[in-house]
């Protein structure tokens, strides 16, 4: 009798096994989306100093997924989840950063409102980030997944847009920067970042498209150039919830600038993709690894039972 007990308990184990094995080889297929929050800076961003960017949110980023405008980063303080592992942040697509404004602006061509060719109209949002950063992503806070997850979906996938890698370092006379060939900045602080929509590439992880853009002096409304005025904001750039400025001379400078990153160049090696999730690199997932020591528990108790059941059968 003890014998055919043994073999039951067994054949459950084996049965046991082999769905939750199953069951985690599903789960390390399918990636884990993850829904970004706005960011916040912690206590050690305050103490190294915050970095105030903007940014002009295209309206044709925003859909059915996401209505929001966001930012990632994989170096210095508040790092998001990084490819190399050096970091291990939030995951892409990293924060939701603030609305700035709520009227719509655009930029033109030839950064010239004469010319009637609208380039990019959208909405101007800004985040502080943390001066030891380096190099940013903006997104549009959504995260498009991966085309090598089982649960890939293309129309979430081709809903998700990003930027290339943005150097936010500065720029200096020996970088022969065309946009600022007698300026020296040491930061991008106070500036807005407009794409332009005729550069664009494709990440190679995710497929979907990126966008190279330039920075601009940002003076309030639509008020840029590549000049710091301080007639209407300077290089210290306006304040949330006062997007005037009073007096607006034409800021005007004839012709637009080429973009500082163009096709994704950057002074930061990370390459320009979105990073690997947890559940997207083959690594297991949280709630696997929680089946994973059930299903051992249970082959504990049962070969528990085998050897109490093999010890009373010796004691006859």
């Amino acid at each position: 009798m003890s014998k055919k007990i043994v073999s039951v308990i067994l054949t459950l184990m084996l049965l046991i096994s082999t769905s939750a094995m199953a069951a985690i080889s599903v789960s390390a297929a399918n990636g884990e989306f993850y829904d970004p929050q706005p960011y916040s800076p912690s206590a050690d961003a305050q103490k190294v100093g915050l970095n105030r960017y903007f940014f002009l949110f295209p309206n044709n980023w925003k859909n059915d997924y996401t209505q929001s405008a966001g930012i990632y980063w994989w170096d210095g303080t508040d790092a998001n989840s990084s490819l190399d592992g050096t970091s291990q942040g939030v995951k892409w697509p990293g924060y939701k950063i603030h609305q700035f404004s709520t009227e719509e602006v655009t930029m033109y061509a030839d950064n010239n409102k004469e010319s009637g060719e609208a380039l990019v109209t959208g909405t101007v949002w800004y985040v502080d980030v943390p001066s030891d950063v380096t190099t940013i992503i903006f997104n549009n806070a959504l995260d498009g997944g991966e085309k090598t997850w089982d649960n890939y979906d293309q129309a979430r996938n081709e809903a998700a847009r990003q930027t290339t890698n943005i150097n936010v370092e500065g720029i200096y006379p020996e970088d022969n920067n065309p946009n600022y060939p007698e300026i020296e900045l040491e930061t991008m602080n106070n500036m807005i970042y407009i794409i332009d929509p005729s550069l664009t590439g494709t990440n190679e992880v995710s497929g979907q498209s990126t966008y190279a853009g330039v920075w601009y002096f940002y003076h309030g409304g639509d008020q840029w150039d590549t000049e710091a005025n301080p007639i209407y904001g300077g290089v210290d750039g306006p304040e949330p919830g006062d997007p005037t400025t009073g007096a607006t001379p034409d800021p005007t400078n004839g012709t637009t600038p080429a973009p500082q990153n163009p096709a994704g160049s950057s002074t930061n090696d990370q390459p320009t993709t979105q990073p690997t999730t947890a559940a997207g690199n083959g690594t297991i997932a949280t709630g696997s690894i929680s089946l994973a020591i059930i299903v051992l528990m249970i082959s504990a108790a049962a070969t528990g039972v085998v050897i109490a059941l093999r010890k009373k059968e010796l004691e006859k």
